[in-house]
């Protein structure tokens, strides 16, 4: 892009070449008679030197005006790359930031399917503690149930509920 602006202002700078303002004229006008002067001027359309200086300070102006339109060419040309290297950088950032988030978001998922499959395996593992769990309790009140009855029988008193029929 930079490229294509410095091609046009360079054109606009060959268009009008730059040249040294002429220095005031010390001579005099050549006609002794300036009413032959304006006559042909009027008949024949030639110019006079007071309409060659008007057009040399109307060229004066459009290549100062082109030198101010050069500058702010210039100017803008800078604010446009230095905006566009801060879009560039920015730009790369908000990459960045979508690629960590990408990847947090995939080891969460890992995460999550590695505890999903711990529950799993928890799950098939919990029938079987609560069937030792209730097998251990059972035992336990038989074991209490047998160390009654043995207490009871070293002090003479049994009873007829230990014994099933």
């Amino acid at each position: 892009m930079s490229n294509v602006l410095y091609t046009v202002l360079a054109d606009i700078n060959h268009l009008v070449p730059e040249r040294v303002t002429p220095w005031p004229r010390r001579r005099h006008g050549r006609s002794w008679l300036p009413i032959l002067g304006d006559a042909l001027k009027t008949v024949a359309g030639t110019a006079t030197t007071d309409d060659v200086n008007r057009v040399m300070s109307a060229v004066d102006e459009i290549r100062q005006s082109q030198a101010v339109a050069y500058g702010q060419w210039s100017k803008t040309e800078s604010d446009i790359v230095s905006l566009t290297h801060l879009f560039n950088d920015r730009l790369s950032a908000l990459q960045r930031l979508e690629n960590d988030q990408r990847q947090s978001m995939e080891q969460q998922y890992l995460d999550f399917a590695n505890a999903l499959a711990d529950l799993f395996s928890m799950t098939s593992l919990v029938p079987a503690a609560i069937q030792r769990v209730s097998d251990f309790s059972s035992a336990l009140v038989h074991i209490h149930s047998l160390r009654s009855a043995l207490l009871d029988a070293l002090r003479g008193r049994l009873k007829f509920e230990y014994f099933p029929d």
